[in-house]
């Protein structure tokens, strides 16, 4: 495959987007009453993108970069493909 990112870099910035979307749901849920309700509604909808972002990031780039296979998306050790059993690091041959 021609995947030249580290999947566990992949993997670190879809959680970092996905923790983005929390964040962002976490202040339109405390500023709800504070802020009028069509501005936590536009906060809803962002923090939905990163969430959304997030999901088809970690699925499209968190994959071996030699056999293709989806990796484990949760936080298990991702350095050997289960699939190939080869090094998921992409500058490594075997």
């Amino acid at each position: 495959m021609n995947n030249n990112m580290d999947p566990r870099l992949a993997r670190a910035i879809g959680y970092a987007a996905m923790f983005g979307g929390f964040i962002v749901v976490g202040i339109g849920t405390a500023c709800f009453n504070i802020l009028e309700g069509v501005v936590s509604l536009i906060l809803y909808g962002i923090a939905g993108l990163f969430l959304a972002f997030s999901i088809i990031w970690m699925i499209r780039k968190v994959r071996c970069p030699h056999c293709g296979q989806l990796l484990h998306l949760k936080l298990y050790d991702i350095s050997v493909c289960p699939y190939c059993g080869k090094s998921t690091d992409p500058n490594s041959r075997y």
